[in-house]
């Protein structure tokens, strides 16, 4: 019967080293076709409009932390947990515009970058002295950058272990693990982790709208 420790299954997910080929619609199987495709799509007037009353209304929206219980030990990690939210070096705002990436493409990646907190006279500066780990920033990388046809690293059973960037001007592979990533991605069906882009099903009347427009 095997051990009960180990995993025999798979997610189901269609991919090929390292690419996910779950599509029907050839212009939106290949990963960098899509995202050329989403790029034109979001500059048509209405999707652009659309998509930026969205990515305001998750700028208007407040973000705070509450202690897990009413210790003190609770209290401290809220407070870190808020300390290291607004100790980066770019704004909570600014990374909250950049997750709206992940509903244009289906999935947007940040890599984590640490620091110890040493005060404001040190590189990189923090608003602490206390020589504590924090967030130095959640570093955007963009979806354009994957590196084509081997985007993503998989274990046997699906599970994710990584990504892969080839990003200018050095155009090298980068391998970054998941333990040190951030993946915002709009559904995790068969732990996908392209999503899906929310423009996906606006494609037909899009096309049909920008092609009687050129008639």
């Amino acid at each position: 019967h095997g051990s009960p420790f180990k995993e025999f299954g798979s997610t189901g997910l269609k991919r090929y080293d390292g690419a996910v080929f779950e599509e029907y619609d050839r212009k939106w199987k290949d990963l960098n076709t899509m995202i050329a495709l989403v790029k034109e799509m979001l500059d048509h007037p209405i999707i652009a409009a659309m998509m930026f009353a969205i990515e305001m209304s998750f700028r208007r929206a407040e973000f705070n932390v509450l202690p897990a219980g009413e210790s003190q030990a609770d209290k401290d990690a809220a407070r870190f947990l808020e300390e290291n939210m607004n100790d980066m070096s770019h704004s909570w705002d600014d990374h909250v515009t950049q997750f709206a990436t992940t509903l244009h493409y289906g999935f947007s990646l940040f890599e984590i970058v640490y620091k110890r907190r040493l005060g404001a006279f040190k590189d990189p500066e923090s608003k602490y002295d206390d020589g504590l780990i924090g967030w130095r920033k959640f570093a955007f990388r963009s979806q354009d950058t994957m590196s084509p046809g081997r985007e993503w690293i998989f274990d046997e059973h699906g599970g994710i272990q990584g990504f892969v960037q080839n990003a200018p001007p050095m155009y090298q592979d980068v391998a970054i693990p998941i333990d040190k990533s951030i993946l915002y991605r709009t559904t995790i069906n068969k732990n996908n982790p392209q999503g899906r882009s929310v423009l996906r099903p606006v494609y037909m009347p899009w096309f049909y709208a920008t092609n009687l427009a050129e008639v």
